[in-house]
C-alpha cells in the first residue's frame, strides 16, 4: 500500500509503505504527515497523455512507463503542461545532488531549454516503442552464416 508523504517542493507524494514508517528512507519516519493515496488515474490507451494528478510535476513520478502518459501537472509555465519524458534505462536524471531517483522530468527541462538542469540528452529516454519492420520478399541478407528471410522482421536501434 502507498501513502502521501512529503515531496520535493513541499509536494504530497504517494510513497511505499516502508517510506513513510522510516525503514526505507533517510528522514525517519513520515507518519505524522502519511494519508492514503488517492486511486491513480486510468492512463490512456491511446497514445494521449493526461496532467500528473494533484498539479505535481514530471518529478514526482517514480515509473518510466507511466512518465510517457503525463503532462506536468503544474499550472504555471514554464513547466505546466509540458510532456513528460522519462530518462533511460538504468539512470536518472541529474538533479542537485539527487542522481539516484529522479526518471521522469518536464520535456523543456530535459532538453535544457527551461530550468535549471542543463542539456540532460545523455540521461533522457524514449517513449515510443523501437520501430518493427518487415523486409520485402525480394530481400535476403546475410552475414557470415545469420540469414534474415524475406518477409521476417528486424528491429533496428
Amino acid at each position: 500500500m502507498s501513502f502521501l508523504a512529503g515531496g520535493a517542493e513541499g509536494g504530497p507524494v504517494c510513497q511505499p509503505s516502508c517510506f513513510v514508517t522510516g525503514e526505507c528512507n533517510e528522514q525517519g519516519s513520515q507518519a505524522a504527515n502519511a494519508a492514503e493515496c488517492p486511486a491513480a488515474p486510468a492512463l490512456p490507451a491511446n497514445g494521449s497523455r493526461i496532467p500528473v494528478p494533484m498539479g505535481l510535476g514530471c518529478a514526482e513520478i517514480r515509473d518510466r512507463k507511466a512518465c510517457c502518459h503525463l503532462v506536468d501537472g503544474r499550472a504555471d509555465p514554464p513547466y505546466g503542461g509540458q510532456a513528460c519524458i522519462p530518462a533511460r534505462r538504468n539512470t536518472w536524471y541529474e538533479v542537485g545532488d539527487d542522481i539516484t531517483s529522479i526518471v521522469c522530468q518536464p520535456e523543456c527541462w530535459a532538453t535544457g531549454e527551461c530550468g535549471d538542469g542543463g542539456n540532460q540528452d545523455a540521461r533522457r529516454g524514449f517513449c515510443e516503442k523501437p520501430k518493427v519492420t518487415s523486409l520485402p520478399e525480394s530481400a535476403l541478407v546475410s552475414q557470415e552464416g545469420a540469414t534474415v528471410k524475406p518477409g521476417e522482421r528486424l528491429r533496428f536501434y
